[in-house]
């Protein structure tokens, strides 16, 4: 009984710091939209820069979509095209990368190295219709790292784009609109350390192909802004400028680099006003052999090779982080809606 009042006493003093953290209507109004109610949110909001991790993760994604693209093609029997930013295959990827990670919990020093096991599963769907079409994308995976346990965590991070691709003969230029969920969780699923919500819209633009023998060499631009609403930490708005470069042998091998440059303006910071430019470098080299084409039960896979360098430059010197990710890759890819034509026989 003796420690019953003080402990009250100190319950008491605390309550109004909490009151403070507590999130404003525009944290509560991205949770509606996010139609996650009811949600355990855990103070600890794991080790690393949950806005970073957000946009790896997205960039990831992006990656991921060429190779499954090309792959569910190749596959289907049609001609395996780059085709930049374009959200129109329908397919279930499952990617396993190992990787060395040179700084899993993106601090400005002393950074611990480890090797990094990403697991991830990837599935979408699409639709037509005649101004454009209409796509969503949702990716889980399983972030683990050997040397920092601190840094682990799972995520989903869902993408619903509205392209307007068919406004008007040999069109270009394609709008858009876009929103992107994003759940991370720390190791155990039910601890879920920050929802973000992303609403935006961008265009994008097709630039002329090059050919060199039975090679295509493509390129695309993507220019988009968004609106970033969190239930930990800060909302903030940014812009972001995207290329993406592709090859395709029309054979065995294709490749993909995929640069962006993204500015993010925080709306609130602890020391007054925070901006980071964050550049993502992501480059990708996929080898495709015939025995793995369709090799058991509608499945077909790939071998992948990825290099990831991220910089963010901070006007808050704590967050600037610099990260590199490099290793190999398995990727399987299983899809819907037609035959396994391109497969040899």
């Amino acid at each position: 009984m003796p420690n019953v009042r003080p402990q009250a006493k100190q319950r008491r003093k605390s309550s109004p710091k909490e009151s403070k953290s507590r999130p404003g209507r525009s944290r509560r109004i991205a949770s509606v939209i996010a139609l996650l109610p009811c949600l355990w949110l855990t103070q600890s909001a794991l080790s690393q820069q949950t806005d970073l991790v957000t946009d790896i993760a997205s960039s990831t994604n992006d990656t991921l979509e060429n190779a499954g693209k090309f792959l569910a093609a190749r596959a289907r029997g049609l001609e395996p095209r780059f085709a930049p930013f374009d959200l129109s295959a329908d397919y279930v990827l499952l990617a396993l990368p190992l990787t060395y990670n040179s700084n899993p919990a993106l601090v400005n020093s002393g950074a611990t190295r480890s090797l990094h096991f990403d697991p991830r599963i990837q599935a979408r769907a699409a639709t037509r219709f005649d101004q454009g079409d209409l796509a969503f994308t949702v990716s889980a995976d399983l972030d683990r790292y050997r040397d920092l346990s601190s840094a682990n965590s799972n995520g989903v991070l869902s993408v619903g784009k509205l392209r307007f691709s068919n406004l008007a003969p040999n069109q270009a230029v394609t709008p858009y609109l876009v929103q992107q969920l994003s759940i991370r969780m720390s190791q155990t699923p039910a601890d879920i350390a920050t929802i973000s919500n992303d609403l935006g819209g961008g265009t994008s633009v097709a630039l002329p192909k090059w050919t060199s023998g039975n090679a295509d060499w493509t390129s695309g631009l993507d220019v988009s802004a968004t609106r970033r609403f969190v239930t930990q930490g800060s909302n903030s708005t940014s812009v972001a400028v995207k290329m993406a470069f592709g090859y395709n042998d029309h054979e065995l091998f294709d490749a993909s680099f995929n640069p962006s440059l993204r500015v993010r303006w925080f709306d609130t910071s602890s020391i007054g006003s925070r901006r980071d430019t964050t550049v993502i470098l992501p480059a990708q080299a996929g080898w495709y052999p015939d025995a793995l084409c369709n090799f058991w039960d509608g499945l077909s896979g790939s071998i992948q090779f990825s290099v990831n360098a991220t910089r963010n430059f901070s006007n808050v010197t704590a967050r600037a982080a610099k990260q590199w990710d490099v290793g190999p890759m398995i990727e399987l890819v299983s899809f819907w809606g037609g035959t396994t034509h391109g497969c040899p026989t």
